[in-house]
């Protein structure tokens, strides 16, 4: 993020922060219990559920003409075709709210982390972008309603960094003294 944020050009620790990364993923492909689960019957299962789940939620939409059946239906219009559970909590808004609200939903996600990253609030940017990586593998929008409250706490996070957050390069620059005598009987602050 240094990159962007700064502008500067690191490419020697951009390079070698890539080559870890590429070595940390070979690395995860070598390890046992991660090639052992990869490969078994539970995760065979496990991805012919999410596909599922990717097709009952497409169908759901399409009966709906992609508008939406309804906030807080995507369990009721999905199980018309399937009784999968859709875990995925933007396949739900695609459902419930249509192709418009999903959308929208995510204007709302990137301007918000647009504008959090344009204050600098690297922190409150992340901790968005965070969550909207976890409802995407979790029914976290339809099954848990308190997510919406910690949606709106971190919308007042990113729209509204606090000094602390912010960087101090941002701070508003301190009003200029006039340079002219007050009026007599007036006081200069």
């Amino acid at each position: 993020m240094s990159l962007v944020l700064r502008g500067e050009k690191h490419w020697g620790k951009f390079a070698l922060l890539a080559v870890l990364v590429a070595a940390g993923i070979v690395a995860l492909f070598q390890f046992d219990a991660f090639t052992a689960r990869n490969n078994s019957v539970e995760a065979e299962l496990s991805s012919q559920a999410r596909d599922l789940g990717v097709w009952v939620s497409l169908q759901a939409a399409n009966l709906t003409g992609w508008i939406g059946s309804g906030p807080g239906t995507s369990g009721i219009t999905g199980r018309l075709f399937n009784d999968v559970t859709i875990e995925n909590s933007l396949l739900q808004l695609l459902i419930s709210i249509g192709l418009p609200g999903v959308l929208l939903f995510l204007l709302v996600i990137g301007s918000a982390v647009a504008h959090a990253l344009s204050q600098r609030a690297v922190g409150a940017a992340a901790a968005l972008v965070a969550y909207t990586v976890c409802i995407a593998g979790f029914n976290a929008i339809d099954a848990l309603r308190p997510m919406h409250l910690l949606l709106g706490c971190l919308l007042i996070l990113t729209l509204n960094p606090g000094k602390t957050d912010a960087a101090a390069g941002l701070a508003t620059a301190p009003a200029r003294r006039s340079l002219a005598r007050p009026k007599r009987g007036y006081a200069r602050f």
